[in-house]
C-alpha cells in the first residue's frame, strides 16, 4: 500500500511574498463558499502517499483513458497552471464590478464561480487542472477550485493568497495508493483583517496549524498532485518527473520528498526510497514520512530501525482507518476473526464511506456464521461501491449468502394473526 501527498493548488509567481500580517491588527472572518457539489460541500485536498507494512489485494489495471489524459498534460512544456486567458478576463468584467468595495467583490466573485448564473462549476474528483482547464470544463477538484478563486481574485484587484493546513483531514484509497488528505483554502487580505474563503464543510472549524504559503510553494503542490495522480494510475516514470518538478520549486517540500520515496520504492529502488524518506524527515518531520520509512524498514527486516519511527508516528497510525484495515487483514491471516472485526469497526469509525471496509466486515461475519450481519454489510458495501466490477462481485457474494440463509420463522397466534 502506498501513501501519497496530494495538493489541489495551481499557482503562479505573481503573488506577494510569503508573509504573515501582524496578528494584533488583523481580524479574521470566515467566508463559507456555499457552493454545493453533488449535494455536499467539499474541501481542497493535499495528497500524500503512504505505505503500510501489510499488502492489500492487487489493484485493478490502470484506466487507459485517464493515463492518456495525464500524459497529455505531461507533454505540455509551457504549462502555466495560473495563467488566465482573455475569455476569463471578459467573463470577470461582466460578472464583477471592480468599483465596489473589496468584500462586495469577494461575494460577487463567489457568485460568478459557483452560481447557475455564473460558471456553475461542479465538483469532479478528476485530475488536478490548470486555471484555464477548470474554467473551460466547468469541473475540477478542490485544488483547482482554490487556484481559480485566487487567480480571479487577484485579477479584480484583491490581495488573495493560499493558506495551507498542516493537518490530516481524512484518508482515501486509489488501488494500492492510500492518500492522506489535507486542506488548503484561500485568504483575501484587507486593511484591517482577512476573509478566509473555505470550501470545506464546517468552515467555521479552527485549524491547529495553518500558514500562508508563497505561490512557489503552491505551484509545488500542483506538480506534486500531478505526480500522485500519475502514480495512482500506474505511471511511475511520469510520477517521478512531476514530483521532481515540484522539488525544483521547493526543495524543502517534505510531502514531495516522501512521495518521491513512494514511487522509487514502487520501482524497486529501495536505497533511493530510503534517502528520499530521510530527506523528507529532515526538511519536514511529518508523520507520513515517518510511517513510510518505518514501513520500508519493516519490509527489509530492520525492526530496530523501524521501532523508533513507529513510536513517533503511533498517534497518526491510530487515526488512520487504513492502518486498522491492514491490522484486520493481519488478524484474518492468523485466523483471529474476532480481532479482525474489532479492527474493521475501528476503521469504519474513522471512515464509514469506504465500501471495501464494509465488504471485508461482511466476509468476516460469514466466517463467524453471522449471516444476517454479513448481508447487511454487503448491502452497505454495494451501495457505496464506485467500481462496477467490484460491485458485481459483491452482489454475487450477497446472492449466494441470501440463498444459504433460512427464511425467518413466523409465529401465528390464536387469532390467526402473526
Amino acid at each position: 500500500m502506498w501513501r501519497l501527498n496530494r495538493t489541489s493548488t495551481n499557482v503562479s509567481e505573481r503573488a506577494a511574498p510569503n508573509r504573515a500580517a501582524p496578528a494584533q491588527r488583523r481580524s479574521v472572518r470566515r467566508c463559507r463558499a456555499a457552493a454545493r457539489f453533488g449535494g455536499r460541500r467539499v474541501g481542497c485536498w493535499l495528497l500524500v502517499a503512504l505505505t503500510l507494512p501489510v499488502s492489500f489485494p492487487a489493484s485493478a489495471s490502470p484506466d487507459t483513458k485517464s493515463l492518456d489524459e495525464v500524459r497529455k498534460v505531461v507533454a505540455g512544456e509551457d504549462l502555466d497552471p495560473l495563467r488566465m486567458n482573455t475569455t476569463m478576463a471578459r467573463f470577470l468584467s461582466k460578472q464583477v464590478r471592480v468599483q465596489l468595495g473589496r468584500q462586495a467583490r469577494v461575494q460577487q466573485l463567489l457568485d460568478a464561480i459557483f452560481s447557475d448564473n455564473g460558471l456553475g462549476i461542479a465538483y469532479g474528483n478528476q485530475r488536478t487542472k490548470t486555471v484555464i482547464e477548470t474554467f473551460e470544463s466547468r469541473r475540477g477538484n478542490c485544488l483547482s477550485f482554490t487556484m481559480l478563486f485566487v487567480v480571479m481574485a487577484r485579477h479584480i484587484g484583491l490581495a488573495a493568497y493560499f493558506q495551507e493546513v498542516d493537518e490530516v483531514v481524512s484518508w482515501d484509497r486509489r488501488g494500492e495508493v492510500v492518500l492522506t488528505q489535507q486542506h488548503m483554502f484561500a485568504e483575501v487580505e484587507f486593511d484591517n483583517g482577512v476573509v478566509q474563503v473555505d470550501l470545506l464543510p464546517g468552515a467555521e472549524k479552527r485549524y491547529r496549524k495553518i500558514r500562508r504559503i508563497s505561490d512557489r510553494r503552491a505551484m509545488a503542490h500542483f506538480y506534486n498532485n500531478l505526480g500522485v495522480e500519475a502514480l495512482a494510475i500506474g505511471d511511475t516514470d511520469d510520477a517521478i518527473a512531476w514530483i521532481r518538478k515540484a522539488l525544483d520549486l521547493d526543495a524543502k517540500f517534505g510531502p514531495a520528498w516522501s512521495n518521491l520515496g513512494v514511487v522509487q520504492r514502487r520501482q524497486g529502488d529501495i536505497a533511493a526510497a530510503e534517502q528520499s524518506y530521510l530527506q523528507a524527515i529532515e526538511v519536514d518531520p511529518g508523520e507520513v514520512a515517518l510511517n513510510n520509512l518505518s514501513s520500508l524498514y519493516l519490509d527489509q527486516g530492520q525492526d530496530e530501525k523501524a521501532a523508533p519511527l513507529l513510536a513517533r508516528s503511533r498517534d497518526y497510525l491510530q487515526r488512520n482507518p487504513y492502518y486498522h484495515f491492514r491490522l484486520a487483514a493481519v488478524a484474518r491471516q492468523r485466523g483471529d476473526a474476532a480481532a479482525a472485526v474489532r479492527h474493521l469497526k475501528q476503521a469504519l469509525r474513522r471512515h464509514d464511506k469506504e465500501a471495501e471496509f464494509h465488504a471485508a466486515l461482511a466476509e468476516v461475519h460469514v466466517e463467524l456464521g453471522q449471516h444476517n450481519k454479513a448481508i447487511a454489510s454487503f448491502e452497505t458495501a454495494i451501495r457505496l461501491a464506485d467500481d462496477d466490477d467490484t460491485e458485481a462481485a459483491w452482489r454475487q457474494q450477497l446472492l449466494a449468502l441470501q440463498r444459504e440463509s433460512p427464511a425467518p420463522s413466523v409465529v401465528t397466534g390464536a387469532s390467526g394473526e402473526p
